[in-house]
């Protein structure tokens, strides 16, 4: 599992990225994405959810900064892939 993390600039969220995979016991893999924004101040999750894995993308040599991205007033995370971009918008 590849993790990245990204926290706010106001330092009460921190975003997630996992690329998450499973060989079962018959040796078929699976394969899918997880993204999380976590609060800082109860450790509690914001957001949650996964999809299957976007086609091309490879994290061996990405950064943070590259992946996850924060406005500046916290109030929206955004993933940025080589051709997607995945824009959630925080209501706390």
């Amino acid at each position: 599992h590849r993790g990245i993390f990204k926290e706010s600039p106001n330092k009460k969220l921190t975003a997630h990225f996992i690329h998450k995979k499973h060989k079962s016991f018959f040796g078929n893999y699976t394969s899918w994405f997880e993204y999380s924004v976590i609060n800082n101040t109860n450790n509690q999750t914001v957001y949650f959810w996964k999809t299957d894995p976007i086609p091309g993308e490879s994290f061996g040599a990405r950064t943070p900064k590259k992946l996850i991205n924060w406005n500046l007033n916290s109030k929206q995370v955004i993933y940025k892939f080589s051709q997607l971009e995945i824009k959630i918008d925080i209501k706390n």
